[in-house]
Formats: structure tokens, sequence, C-alpha cells
């Protein structure tokens, strides 16, 4: 089961990728979304996840980056920030963090769940690269 998961969140994620622009405008509205939501919920670390995506949409990486770390400090068990940081990450060349990052959101899931799968796939990916060869493996 756990591999036919993964296996549709890859080609997911492939078809998603391969559009571009399209990609682009869906995260800022995503971003905007989520600030909407943090903003009636008052809480700090959702407001925190937003703001981090709100920069990742805007490829601003280093603010996101240094949002979702904000975000990790104040929930250290919560996987979201975890996997939005290896995103951001990885889309700034920051490839051996990253596949550090997802294995950390991976352990925090709930094994079979969505973002367990996501952040399985992230990671499969990122510890095939040559540069994650030191990366400690998962079991």
């Amino acid at each position: 089961k756990r591999h036919a998961v993964y296996h549709k969140v890859v080609k997911k994620r492939r078809t998603l990728t391969e559009d571009g622009g399209v990609m682009q405008q869906r995260d800022r509205e995503i971003a905007e979304s989520h600030a909407r939501d943090a903003a009636q919920s008052g809480d700090e670390y959702d407001k925190l996840v937003a703001e981090g995506m709100q920069y990742g949409s805007k490829h601003d990486w280093r603010r996101a980056a240094r949002t979702y770390r904000e975000a990790i400090a104040l929930r250290p068990d919560d996987p979201v920030a975890y996997y939005n940081l290896g995103s951001v990450l990885s889309n700034s060349g920051h490839k051996v963090e990253s596949a550090q990052r997802f294995l950390d959101a991976k352990d925090r899931c709930p094994v079979g769940s969505k973002l367990w799968a996501q952040a399985t796939a992230q990671t499969f990916d990122k510890l095939r690269l040559e540069q994650c060869a030191e990366v400690a493996k998962p079991e």
C-alpha cells in the first residue's frame, strides 16, 4: 500500500511541475488562502507557515527558510514546516539539508498519510543524489 501511495505522489508531482507558470500562480493563491486562515485563527505557528508560503511563492527562498525555521522552533513536532522548509531548500539548491528536512517531516507524519507519502517521495528523490550520500538513510 505504501509503495502505491508513493508512486501516486511521484506521478502527480511530475505532472504538476510540467506546467510552469500555472503552478506559481496556484502557489500564490494557496499562500494567500493560508494567510487568511492564519489571520483568522490567530495562531502564531500558522501565521509563520503562511508567511513562509508567501515568500516561497515569490521565490524569496532565504526569507521563506528563515520563517519556516521560526515555525519549527514554535512547534518542533509538527511536520508541515519541516516539509515546506525542505521544499524551499531544494528550490534554492541546498539538496543535502533539504533531504534532512524531508526526513524530519516524514518521521513526524502518521505512516500512510498523504504528507508522509509526499515527504517519503521527496526524501527518496533527494537521497538518490550523489551530494546526499552522507545523509543518514531511513531504516
